[in-house]
């Protein structure tokens, strides 16, 4: 039964995203044990595979519906999931973390009912077979896994064959005790865990702020970015990223390590900002973003520190007299006024 789940992860991995997730995985763990000559093309090549699944799950639709949606989205983004919103993969990875959940629940249940315990009843089959080994108690007062039985044995005779009742040892029932307590905490272990992960991996992704700070960290280690460059970084993770784009970041980071995953997050900054910087994946054509309502101050980085702005006041007709000829072959109709820059 646990291998249910696997599967409906795999089939999606496999036919739903658009790509093989587990080669992504599979990709970054070579390229943390490659040399590093060839670690280059491994962690390009790695970077280019995300850019291709984000850029072919962006937004593209328009209308009175896809803004509603949007709307809906930005409210709970976790609760409404979409291909083209960026958390289908991620909401399915939590769908699926909610199967094992309940796959782990039912095997004990299953437990228990095959033993005979009824839960509403205060039986527990890992903690009263643990407390009965304890405690020492035999068998016959607790009629778990019993160690005799009746048997019938058949004994032939010149007459014919006569079927004796005979009393029989089950000593396997000794070994079947063990296996059965050590299942239901393993499975119980298992409920644990996962339950555990799943508001851990809520607090990582339903959060802007955390999302955002986790790509910081790594653009800030590889001095990719200042804190000048915060409106920046924010639309390269709710515009371009998006919740899939960092849910893979992390999981690049948990099975292939933080180095691994902060030059993927380099490739990906450099793509962003020479491809991807002036489009708004979350909204169609003619609307606009908040994000991207940004003046050119707010990027230092694109544009040069040491430049002055003329005002348009500034700028003013000449009164209206017959505009002097000039000896270059053109008419002066403005005049700028002298100013310091």
């Amino acid at each position: 039964m646990f291998l249910i789940p696997r599967i409906i992860w795999q089939i999606i991995c496999y036919n739903q995203t658009g790509t093989d997730l587990y080669h992504l995985i599979s990709l970054a763990n070579q390229a943390s044990h490659a040399k590093p000559d060839k670690k280059g093309d491994l962690v390009k090549n790695l970077a280019k595979s995300i850019e291709q699944l984000l850029y072919h799950t962006r937004e593209i639709k328009t209308g009175k519906a896809a803004h509603l949606r949007r709307k809906i989205f930005k409210c709970c983004p976790i609760f409404y999931m979409g291909k083209r919103l960026g958390n289908r993969l991620f909401s399915i990875y939590l769908l699926i973390k909610l199967l094992y959940i309940l796959n782990a629940v039912g095997q004990v249940y299953l437990l228990e009912s095959f033993i005979g315990l009824n839960f509403l009843d205060g039986g527990v089959l890992g903690v009263t077979l643990t407390k009965n080994m304890i405690d020492g108690k035999n068998w016959q007062s607790t009629l778990n896994f019993p160690r005799v039985g009746f048997c019938v044995v058949p004994i032939r005779h010149l007459a014919g064959q006569v079927y004796v009742t005979a009393q029989c040892a089950l000593p396997v029932n000794m070994l079947n005790e063990r296996i059965y307590v050590f299942l239901w905490y393993w499975f119980l272990l298992g409920a644990v865990i996962t339950i555990a992960s799943v508001p851990l991996w809520f607090f990582r992704m339903a959060h802007r702020r955390t999302r955002t700070r986790f790509i910081k960290h790594y653009l800030r280690l590889d001095e990719l970015s200042s804190r000048k460059d915060n409106l920046m970084v924010k639309k390269f993770c709710r515009q371009f990223l998006r919740h899939d784009g960092i849910f893979l970041l992390r999981m690049m980071a948990i099975n292939a390590g933080s180095t691994i995953c902060g030059q993927v997050v380099e490739e990906l900054w450099v793509i962003y900002k020479t491809k991807y910087f002036n489009r708004d994946f979350n909204h169609g054509n003619g609307e606009e973003s908040e994000e991207s309502e940004a003046s050119a101050a707010d990027f230092p980085s694109l544009v040069g520190r040491n430049h002055a702005t003329i005002q348009l006041e500034q700028i003013t007709p000449k009164p209206s007299a017959p505009p002097p000829s000039s000896s270059s072959g053109y008419s002066e109709d403005f005049e700028l006024k002298k100013m310091a820059i």
